[in-house]
């Protein structure tokens, strides 16, 4: 089922008690929004799966907020997420007068969002997000390549060329050991996404990146905070057309490796802090209206 960009995966409501169990004992965020308008966080507390004479259905109670009148007696919009998947769905809210908590009626069926997955953060220049890899036999007249030895060496206005494309920083050496005839060298990141990267090389930094080579362990840091990598493989290598007359050829590469439990979970809040939720929000309400 299609959203005007977001596909959504329909499961019954009563198919999802296990990860609604796992949303409320996390006490995990929770959004509520009536169409066409901004959503209030909630946290959630606790389900009940209801199996008698009066139905079958989930009930979802979570925390009290300021703005619970804004919703009481209404059909609003939920959406929430687990083990960093998305879902959304429907159902009607309610509250007795002077309750700690809120309910809301799931309805019969539940949603599931697959744009997330696939989606990819643009870090450049809002974030600070550089990936580290150990090379090989790093020849002298590579100048566009920075090792740690020059971080602390060269002041940043001698790095030239290299702001565009490769690392500002500094990391510690022990994080990325190098082997004899090895050193590691920062690139800049353009893009994010769960098991993904690119950044922009010159004709020779590419020739680290071949094919058929796996980067057992690599590092990346995003926004000062650092990421041990494994099984990086270069997936494309493309021209990069700079704009700029005369400027030495640039490429475009992309990286993939495993997918990182925490390095998701901090795209995910990077991700939702953007417009990117609110796009797919949009998608479900006019989903939802089809």
């Amino acid at each position: 089922m299609q959203g005007l960009g977001t596909n959504f995966i329909k499961i019954e409501t009563n198919e999802m008690v296990t990860k609604l169990k796992r949303l409320s004992s996390d006490k995990g965020d929770v959004s509520i929004w009536n169409k066409g308008e901004s959503s209030v966080d909630y946290r959630a507390n606790e389900i009940e799966h209801i199996d008698d004479s009066s139905g079958k259905f989930v009930i979802l109670k979570m925390f009290s907020e300021e703005k619970d009148e804004d919703f009481i007696g209404k059909e609003i919009l939920i959406s929430f997420s687990v083990m960093n998947v998305d879902y959304f769905g429907e159902g009607s809210f309610t509250k007795e007068e002077g309750a700690e908590f809120i309910s809301v009626k799931l309805g019969t069926t539940i949603f599931r969002s697959e744009k997330r997955g696939s989606e990819r953060l643009l870090t450049f220049p809002h974030h600070q997000v550089y990936s580290y890899f150990k090379i090989t036999e790093i020849k002298e007249e590579l100048d566009n390549v920075i090792s740690l030895a020059d971080l602390k060496s060269k002041a940043k206005s001698e790095k030239k060329g290299f702001d565009r494309m490769s690392e500002t920083g500094t990391i510690q050496s022990a994080e990325l050991e190098a082997g004899e005839n090895e050193e590691v060298v920062g690139f800049r990141v353009l893009d994010l996404a769960n098991n993904g990267i690119s950044f922009l090389a010159n004709d020779a930094q590419k020739q680290f990146f071949m094919e058929e080579r796996i980067f057992d362990t690599f590092l990346l840091m995003f926004d000062g905070e650092t990421y041990s990598l494994k099984n990086g493989l270069l997936i494309y290598n493309v021209d990069y057309v700079s704009g700029n007359p005369g400027e030495n050829q640039v490429f475009k590469l992309g990286i993939k490796f495993d997918t990182h439990e925490e390095l998701s979970l901090r795209l995910k809040n990077a991700l939702d802090s953007s417009t990117i939720l609110q796009t797919v929000r949009h998608d479900f309400e006019e989903f939802v209206d089809e």
